[in-house]
């Protein structure tokens, strides 16, 4: 259990460093530490639904089991440019499938049945309530909504609405609380050895670290995002040849903060690495970039499946190695290279590899 000086000289850390070209508000905040980005747009985290609630609701929903970056912003930008604002607007866009996948230029009947059970619920909100205005309506929601009890929600029982969109709609209109997504559990894992059994345990921490901070959790989840997405590996703005370099210069800056400490950090992440390759060198598999920036170890008579042909996944990062033996190990991360011998990860991935090929 870390006490609330170690939480603090953490969270002080990441807010410290400087936007990275992946982070998600670099471009917005370029050459800002992620610490000032994260205070100003924390405060305006709600301030588009407050002016375009129709505009953000879809992006909300669209962003659900999506790469937002890539096949989410563009379509929101271009309809940005358009005349398009109100709940009714996009209850016009949503009045059959066709119509609704041209405008949002997904063809995704999930998500097209799912705005519009969520138009239909938010039209039962103002009916109890009598408030009219597409904001004040879901932000009065998104206050009193408990993350806890999402299931019971008149929200959260909608099919295809899970925790993370649950709470990525109470952000947006005006709930000061956190979205437990990839980014969030990543570093929460990676830099305060914090796990969770679920999604609530992660908001949990992150409202925790909050109060200990002094500052809004949504300040704390901006803090984490910023600092996930551009600091660890990713191969947008990480040149393939440069990796090692890379490493082994935000490893030994990691380890400024840490070494007087705990000496024992000091093997190269680049070992690690190596005893990963060498662990599965001799089967026959392939090793794969994923489009976070991770690997994945295949197994080539598996490589043609549409789903479950990993073996292995592991990713590297400025202060560790964070490895998944699908199906035999929950994901645990290795900081020296004894702690990953003593895990026996080769007779691991050998024993989730011959599973799944014989």
């Amino acid at each position: 259990m870390m006490s609330d000086n170690e939480i603090k000289d953490i969270v002080q850390y990441l807010e410290e460093k400087v936007l990275k070209p992946d982070s998600h508000l670099y471009k917005r905040f370029t050459g800002k530490t992620i610490g000032e980005a994260a205070e100003v747009f924390s405060q305006e985290y709600a301030d588009e639904a407050k002016k375009r609630p129709g505009l953000v609701l879809l992006s909300v929903v669209l962003a659900a089991h999506r790469n937002y970056t890539k096949q989410v912003e563009p379509q929101i930008e271009r309809i940005r440019k358009l005349d398009f604002y109100s709940f009714q607007q996009l209850k016009e866009k949503a009045k059959d499938f066709d119509t609704f996948a041209s405008f949002s230029g997904m063809r995704d009947r999930e998500k097209y049945s799912i705005i519009v059970e969520l138009l239909e619920v938010i039209d039962k909100l103002k009916k109890y309530s009598g408030i009219k205005d597409d904001y004040n309506v879901m932000e009065k929601w998104a206050i009193k909504a408990d993350y806890r009890n999402y299931k019971e929600d008149i929200i959260g029982r909608i099919k295809g609405i899970g925790i993370a969109t649950f709470q990525h709609l109470r952000m947006n209109f005006g709930a000061n609380t956190i979205k437990p997504d990839q980014r969030v559990k990543e570093v929460l894992n990676k830099e305060f050895g914090f796990y969770a059994k679920s999604d609530i345990g992660y908001i949990n921490a992150v409202e925790y670290i909050a109060k200990v901070i002094g500052k809004s959790a949504l300040y704390i989840d901006q803090v984490f995002v910023n600092y996930g997405s551009g600091y660890y590996i990713n191969k947008h703005y990480v040149d393939d040849r440069k990796v090692d370099t890379y490493i082994n210069i935000e490893y030994k800056d990691k380890l400024n903060a840490v070494e007087k400490e705990k000496p024992e950090k000091k093997n190269s992440i680049n070992d690690m690495v190596e005893y990963i390759n060498n662990s599965v060198k001799d089967l026959d598999i392939t090793i794969e970039k994923r489009n976070d920036g991770g690997y994945i170890i295949v197994a080539n008579k598996l490589r043609y499946r549409k789903s479950g042909k990993n073996v292995a996944t592991y990713w590297v990062t400025s202060s560790s190695v964070s490895v998944i033996i699908l199906g035999v190990i929950p994901r645990t991360t290795f900081y020296i290279l004894d702690e990953m011998e003593r895990a026996e990860i080769a007779q691991k991935i050998r024993m989730k590899y011959y599973d799944m090929v014989c």
